[in-house]
């Protein structure tokens, strides 16, 4: 090997040692920029002027073994430093750079030269043989120790691996490695936790390590790709493939708040280091932008952290304490630059890029006009936006303390532990309409021109308290509803439930890096409608998506309240961690289908059709081509144009499917017909009645263009219609059998069909109030007649009847549909005075009797009535207070029964008049004959109903629908 082959590696780990230049003794061979030493110096440590991860490089050994523990910190080598990096400091001298020099130059460490293009990484043969994975997974803490950082420390072992792994000098096994890999960083969020990390921030590393681990391993010599793949640490644990380009989409977060985000770009800096590329890695001449990006990383902290000792300095003489009586308050510092041309590395990297054969940057690598040192956030964010936090107006000032102390309780609220949201949308709906909120639209008046108005003001103001009270109000109690969820789900086993419900999770928690509205949306919605079912809480799940649809448009520009808790997404992840990649394929699929229509395989069919047969596109540019043009044969011949004109026509009707702009288009019609039938049918579970009355029209309105439709889309939308007509059947019948069995098949079965007078031998009879629950107007029968059965029925001269003309034609029971007709017939004879409670006009006329019997009485509950034969007898109501039923004869016979009668229930008449010994029916008259003693008496039971009730064989003959198909 070349003497100078290492200058520019990575060091993980262990050292690769330089060797000295024999030019100049005391300086490295191939450092151009190193420093004679003095005189009688002893040479440097090898590795000195390396970056270093892990650890100080080892000393040369001869021994060939492999792994060699690290040598401590030596004085004067750039290690990761003992105590914990200030404000920038971490990012500079935390990477191996020291603070004098926080620009190393380019080349060095993990800075390449930017003007330099990248050579694809090619790992040089290792001088001691390789290494197996087994015996590189024992070597547990070989670096760990030497950074304050906690992103770097706790991960140090994966990324010495990942290092020597790149660099060849360990065996590459796939399933060993992949175990391994996914049980560190399994543990890798709660490690950084109990180390003090926010957990926002650990979730980030997290992902950022998932990353570097895919993007490394995948491109390693000998590695499985597919397999790696297939099971990817970013799949593992965040359900997204999308690292390469979300490892820098964070990287541009981080970078707006340096300070903040310190240790997260150094463990960025040192993945970068590693060898990721990510999207970078298959990007044509990626190697400038990703260049680019590791200068930025870096450039701004390290200015920064040159710029901390003078700042630092400055204001301890302007804030100390003086003699004076008030001494100044510090507000904050803030760096302004005149001229806003940018930073000073911004002015070197632009002179690069300016000069003969440099490489082009892109004017987004710089730090921007108006941005460079912040004076627009001075200005825009300081100075503007807190001009108002002192006022002169004491009335203001008094209303305001008032209102912070009766609203102090909600303000310092920090745990909200019910999900409940009927609660808070008053709330919200306050201050969504307050005037200038951010539902009201608010005109500005004649003055508002001549800059006196403040409207822009106000309505900022209310848009800004309308979006803190969604996200202390409303987004914690969604993040709670769906934790909730999550638990159910878990405990089920429903791995795919879970996967979507973990999906809505971080994106509710602005995990992940990215923003699905839609899928928000779409899962919000779907749970209300089973939260709040019918059409009388329509109005409250509107409100509700009107608040949701304004969170989610005002929480852009602002950091969230609430993080999602990592135990809970750990125990999801491992939920779902066997899941199969077919089964999160066709969740995304799911969630995708239901946010959004632009995806419909007819507008694709569509689409592919028409671009696949505008043949004649190829002419449209031969309009206005000269005559010479054209005689030269350098085009085509205009009348061979014909034929393939003839050939597009007989596609015209799909072109005319695409004319127009989008959402007016005649395909949009389609997919918005098939659209409201899909929600129709959601619809149909909460409110079936509804539903049902509106699908007739929506599935015409699907077909009625069918005419003008090419054949084979019409045949497809024909079938559709068909389909969703079973659907709707399928749904609807299996919602009213549902139906049935929670309002009527249970509690008949266990009440009504027991009891006497429906079980003729039964000892246990029906009270009165569970009769006319179930029977009455309104009551279970009839409710449930009205709310499912009457669309699909019609009444004949024979009776009840489905209708012919019902979706469910053919589908429902008969005998079903008899069980409603006999209790409608029950209901007309116990209720026709329309009460909810039974009352029967009952006469009882005393139409003849035996010899000896001049006069009886009559007890009917607790009305006495004596009868003499053809004389007008009183009338009884039933059911009364008292539960007897009798006749008495008289004149009494000495020794013998002289009366006959039942007692102990309301059912009572119904008992005694099946004692009669004869019983005839004439219109609303039943004539019975009792036998008392061996003396008869007969009554003419007159009813004032079309049925007398006490003897109508329906009570007999009804029996508890079941199924209604």
């Amino acid at each position: 090997m070349a003497q100078n082959d290492d200058h520019d590696k990575t060091v993980i780990g262990g050292g690769l040692p330089p060797m000295p230049d024999p030019r100049h003794p005391g300086r490295l061979a191939g450092d151009p920029f190193a420093r004679p030493l003095p005189p009688g110096a002893a040479p440097p440590m090898p590795g000195a002027e390396r970056t270093v991860i892990g650890g100080a490089p080892a000393a040369p050994s001869a021994a060939p073994g492999w792994p060699r523990a690290p040598l401590p910190p030596q004085p004067g080598l750039p290690g990761y430093p003992s105590a914990s990096p200030g404000f920038g400091t971490g990012l500079g001298q935390g990477l191996g750079q020291t603070a004098a020099n926080p620009f190393q130059s380019a080349g060095q460490g993990f800075f390449p030269d930017i003007g330099a293009a990248q050579p694809a990484f090619v790992p040089s043969a290792p001088a001691t043989p390789r290494i197996s994975l087994r015996a590189a997974l024992q070597a547990a803490t070989l670096g760990r120790g030497f950074s304050s950082n906690p992103l770097v420390a706790v991960a140090s072992n994966l990324l010495i691996l990942f290092g020597r792994l790149r660099s060849g000098l360990v065996e590459m096994e796939a399933m060993p490695l992949m175990e391994h890999v996914a049980r560190e960083i399994d543990g890798y969020d709660r490690a950084l936790i109990g180390a003090g990390v926010a957990p926002a921030e650990a979730m980030v590393a997290k992902y950022l390590l998932c990353g570097t681990a895919d993007d490394l391993v995948q491109n390693l010599p000998g590695t499985d790709r597919g397999l790696w793949v297939q099971y990817s640490m970013a799949a593992r644990f965040f359900q997204t493939r999308d690292t390469g380009v979300g490892f820098f989409s964070e990287a541009e977060k981080a970078m707006q708040a340096p300070a903040q985000y310190a240790n997260l770009l150094e463990l960025m800096l040192t993945c970068l280091a590693l060898g990721f590329e990510g999207q970078y890695r298959t990007a044509q001449n990626g190697a400038v932008p990703l260049a680019r990006i590791r200068a930025a990383i870096f450039g701004l902290p390290g200015q920064m952290a040159m710029l901390r000792e003078p700042v630092a300095d400055f204001l301890r003489r302007v804030f100390e304490p003086t003699r004076y009586a008030s001494n100044a308050i510090l507000r904050g510092f803030y760096l302004t630059s005149g001229t806003q041309e940018g930073t000073p590395i911004d002015q070197v990297l632009g002179a690069v890029a300016r000069a003969e054969g440099g490489v082009s940057l892109a004017p987004g690598f710089l730090s921007g006009k108006g941005k460079s040192f912040f004076l627009q956030d001075l200005l825009r964010k300081v100075i503007f936006a807190e001009r108002d936090w002192v006022s002169h107006d004491r009335g203001a000032v008094r209303r305001d303390l008032i209102l912070r102390r009766a609203a102090g309780d909600e303000i310092r609220r920090d745990l909200i532990d019910d999900p409940a949201l009927e609660a808070v949308v008053p709330i919200l709906d306050d201050i969504r309409m307050m005037p200038t909120g951010y539902g009201v639209e608010s005109k500005g008046t004649v003055l508002e021109g001549m800059g006196l108005g403040q409207l822009d003001r106000l309505q900022a103001a209310a848009r800004s308290s309308y979006s803190d009270a969604l996200e202390r109000m409303l987004r914690p109690r969604l993040i709670l509803s769906v934790e909730k969820q999550l638990h159910a789900l878990t405990d089920k086993g429903d791995a795919t439930g879970v996967y979507r419900a973990l999906k809505v999770y971080l994106l509710l928690g602005g995990q992940g890096g990215r923003s699905e509205d839609d899928t928000l949306r779409s899962w919000f919605a779907a749970g209300w409608t089973a939260a709040y079912p019918g059409a009388s809480q329509t109005d409250l799940r509107d409100r509700l998506k009107a608040h949701l649809n304004a969170m989610l448009d005002l929480d852009d520009g602002r950091a969230l309240l609430v993080d999602p808790d990592s135990a809970v997404v750990s125990r999801a992840r491992q939920a779902i961690v066997q899941l199969p990649v077919a089964d999160q394929a066709y969740a995304v699929i799911m969630d995708g289908a239901a946010a959004s229509a632009s995806a419909s395989p007819i507008l694709l069919l569509v689409r592919e059709v028409d671009a696949e047969t505008r043949l004649t596109r190829e002419f449209d540019g031969m309009e206005g081509l000269t005559p010479e043009i054209l005689a030269s044969g350098a085009v085509t011949d205009g009348v061979k144009a014909d034929p393939i004109e003839r050939i597009e026509e007989d596609f015209a009707m799909w072109h005319e499917l695409l004319l127009g702009e989008t959402g007016q288009r005649p395909i949009d019609a389609i997919i918005g017909n098939m659209g409201a039938i899909w929600n129709n049918l959601r619809l149909a579970a909460a409110d079936p009645q509804q539903a049902a009355a509106v699908q007739a029209d929506l599935l015409n309105a699907l077909t009625q263009n069918n005419s003008q439709l090419p054949t084979p889309l019409a045949d497809l939308v024909n079938a559709a219609e068909g389909d969703f007509r079973k659907a709707a059947s399928d749904a609807t019948l299996e919602t009213m059998n549902r139906a049935l069995a929670d309002k009527i098949t249970y509690f008949c079965r266990d009440t009504i069909k027991p009891s006497f007078p429906f079980s003729p031998n039964s000892t246990r009879y029906l009270s009165i109030e569970n009769f006319s629950k179930f029977f009455g107007p309104g009551g279970d029968m009839d409710k449930y007649f009205a709310d499912y059965l009457a669309p699909h029925v019609e009444r004949r001269r024979e009776g009840l009847r489905w209708r012919e003309d019902s979706p469910l034609a053919g589908r429902l029971s008969l005998a079903t549909l008899r069980q409603f007709e006999r209790a409608e017939a029950i209901r007309q004879a116990y209720f026709s005075g329309g009460g909810t409670v039974p009352q029967v006009e009952v006469a009882a006329p005393h139409v003849s009797s035996h010899a000896t019997v001049k006069s009886a009485i009559l007890m009917v509950n607790d009305t006495r009535i004596e009868t003499i034969p053809h004389q007008v007898p009183k009338t009884a109501i039933w059911p009364g207070t008292f539960k007897v039923t009798a006749v008495q004869l008289a004149p009494a016979v000495r020794g013998g029964q002289n009366s006959l009668g039942f007692t102990g229930f309301f059912w009572t008449i119904l008992e005694f008049m099946n004692a009669a010994v004869s019983r005839a029916q004439r219109g609303d008259t039943t004539r019975a004959t009792l036998v008392v003693g061996g003396r008869d008496i007969t009554y003419d039971f007159t009813i004032n109903a079309l049925t007398n009730p006490f003897t109508m064989p329906e009570l007999r003959e009804f029996e508890c629908p079941a199924s209604l198909d």
